[in-house]
């Protein structure tokens, strides 16, 4: 069957046939194609595809948000519910639904015991014997002049520390003012706190008047003065250090004929007012501590050592009753002889310049000091005193064996 004609308003319709090639207008450049996938960006989204992404914004930042908060509550409670889950923001549940308050944090742990405290330190500190006084006692340290501070110190060697604190050109009027500290800071501090038997100074002699006694207006002081002045000082040391003996060395001898600011009858002077004294602090401590009736008992124990002057009784100090802390010690028996009667040639001998000691001087007083010692108080004589460190060391026992004399 033949197809059907065409009439001529289909014809009319019909686009009129491309010209020929040769007849054709260059095309403007085709633009390139696209991906499906940058097409499908290129359109906009539709409406449906947006609400349900931003749905889902919604739902991850709310989880973010409450599981931020809930493990801050767990880092909080520390533990989680009954079951030991995960604690619950807001508090958990007891397993049937009901809220209960967030659990408490634990306890804190039980404090440790004590360190038990280090093994004591071995003490081996000594005690001490301090001279006070002017350049006497200053240049007492002096070997090649035979110094009484080195000869004494060599005598306590090992046993107790002699310390010097003699003050060249000083009067009573100065050393009072700072006695009291000078002494305190002597001793080394021990090294524990629980010895029986700390360090502490055993003896002080206190050498003062020669300046006090001088002629030169600038220099020595009146006469009761000196008294007022030496008491203080004696009472500052009782006070300062109770377990101290104390040693009261009278006023020296001079020589006037060598030393122009000094004068004989003066410095006896001085010496008999050092001696008065001690007779006083003996009488007002005995009346202090045993009444008036002991007073003649302490006049007689101070008449019985004529050589070396009066004593103060005292019943602590770890001798039992009768035990004297003061003693006077009297220069010029010990140059001149019992009736300390003064001597050109005796003062020749003993002092060098009339006024500070010779080598015989030195040795005379070191020698008085030390019979003192071993008269009035033997329990700190040298020989009495062990060595903080012993003479022999058994040297299997190192180092134990070296600490046998330490302080306990």
């Amino acid at each position: 069957m033949s197809p059907p004609s065409t009439t001529d308003s289909e014809a009319a319709l019909r686009p009129p046939p491309p010209p020929p090639l040769s007849s054709r207008t260059a095309r403007p450049p085709r633009r390139p194609k696209r991906s499906s996938t940058a097409a499908l960006f290129a359109r906009p989204p539709p409406a449906s595809v947006l609400l349900v992404a931003a749905s889902i914004a919604s739902a991850f930042t709310l989880g973010t948000l409450l599981g931020s908060r809930l493990w801050s509550a767990d880092l909080t409670a520390g533990r989680g519910g009954r079951g030991g889950g995960i604690a619950r923001f807001g508090g958990g549940t007891d397993g049937g639904g009901e809220r209960h308050a967030p659990a408490a944090p634990p306890p804190p742990p039980a404090t440790p015991p004590p360190t038990p405290p280090p093994p004591r330190a071995h003490d081996m500190s000594l005690d001490q014997i301090v001279l006070v006084g002017d350049s006497i006692t200053q240049f007492a340290w002096d070997v090649d002049n035979y110094g009484f501070a080195a000869i004494i110190a060599q005598e306590y060697v090992r046993r107790m520390d002699v310390v010097n604190r003699g003050y060249s050109g000083f009067t009573t009027e100065y050393v009072r003012h700072f006695l009291r500290e000078t002494l305190q800071s002597t001793l080394p501090p021990p090294s524990s706190p629980h010895l029986a038997d700390p360090p502490h100074t055993a003896l002080v002699a206190v050498f003062l008047g020669a300046n006090d006694a001088s002629l030169a207006p600038a220099v020595g002081i009146p006469l009761r003065r000196f008294a007022e002045n030496l008491k203080q000082i004696v009472l500052d040391v009782r006070d300062a250090l109770p377990r101290a003996r104390v040693v009261v060395v009278a006023t020296p001898p001079v020589d006037e004929n060598r030393a122009a600011d000094r004068s004989v009858a003066r410095a006896r002077a001085f010496r008999d007012a050092a001696a008065v004294v001690v007779e006083e602090i003996t009488r007002e401590d005995a009346i202090r501590r045993r009444g008036a009736a002991a007073v003649a008992a302490a006049e007689a124990a101070a008449d019985s050592l004529e050589g070396h002057g009066g004593g103060s009784g005292d019943d602590d100090g770890g001798s039992g009753g009768g035990w004297r802390w003061l003693h006077f010690l009297d220069t010029w028996t010990v140059f001149f002889g019992p009736n300390a009667t003064w001597s050109q040639e005796r003062c020749d001998a003993v002092l060098a310049d009339g006024l500070h000691f010779a080598r015989e001087g030195n040795w005379l007083m070191a020698r008085a000091v030390m019979d003192l010692v071993r008269d009035a108080w033997p329990e700190i004589a040298p020989e009495a005193v062990p060595p903080r460190v012993p003479w022999q060391i058994d040297v299997d026992g190192l180092p134990e064996s070296a600490f046998v004399n330490a302080r306990r």
